[in-house]
């Protein structure tokens, strides 16, 4: 007895071009994923095609689908993350949750995340994929309205700041070795000794 000749059907016309965009190789299923997921399109069907397509197995693209909590095989609004790391939990994150959560109504999905990265804008959200923060609770109407925190000045200390990596932001050009040079970046400074140590000799 010999087996049925098994008859695929044609690789979804959008995965075949997301795919040729980003490469076409098997390191770019992450990068598919996510567009699939940005236009609510990740499902069991786009992940058989998207393994297809890139030569690999359906179990290894479902299981980077299911892996990343920013990914979703199910279909959502637009979304709110917000980071629920201890600084911005510090900084009342829950209640800017509870507060978007109430303010979004419809239209938005609100979730918590992990760290975002964004400690200096805490309590941070991410508004899809744009940063915003620091967002209070009070902030949520407005957030929801297309308002995304107040900017951040890093060229000046802040009070009580000691500066000593960031002693010279603003004063140089990042992108001008020359520059640096001119500011004394490279140049070999004095290391200042604490009291109360003891070397050996």
């Amino acid at each position: 007895m010999t087996n049925r000749k098994i008859v695929y059907k044609p690789i979804s016309p959008e995965v075949v071009e997301l795919v040729e965009h980003h490469g076409g190789n098997k390191e770019a299923v992450l990068e598919v994923l996510k567009d699939l997921d940005a236009r609510n399109q990740l499902n069991s069907s786009t992940i058989t095609d998207t393994a297809r397509a890139l030569h690999t197995s359906p179990q290894h693209v479902f299981g980077m689908a299911t892996f990343y909590s920013m990914l979703s095989l199910k279909e959502r609004k637009q979304i709110l993350r917000v980071c629920d790391g201890p600084v911005c939990w510090l900084k009342r994150a829950s209640e800017t949750r509870a507060a978007l959560e109430k303010a979004s109504g419809k239209k938005w999905t609100v979730e918590r995340s992990s760290c975002l990265g964004l400690c200096d804008q805490a309590p941070a959200v991410l508004v899809g994929d744009e940063q915003a923060g620091p967002i209070l609770p009070e902030d949520a109407k407005k957030t929801c309205q297309g308002w995304r925190g107040l900017p951040q000045d890093y060229s000046k200390p802040r009070k009580g700041e000691v500066r000593a990596m960031l002693s010279l932001a603003g004063k140089i050009n990042p992108d001008s070795l020359e520059n640096a040079l001119e500011h004394g970046v490279y140049e070999e400074r004095p290391v200042k000794e604490t009291g109360g140590g003891h070397r050996g000799g």
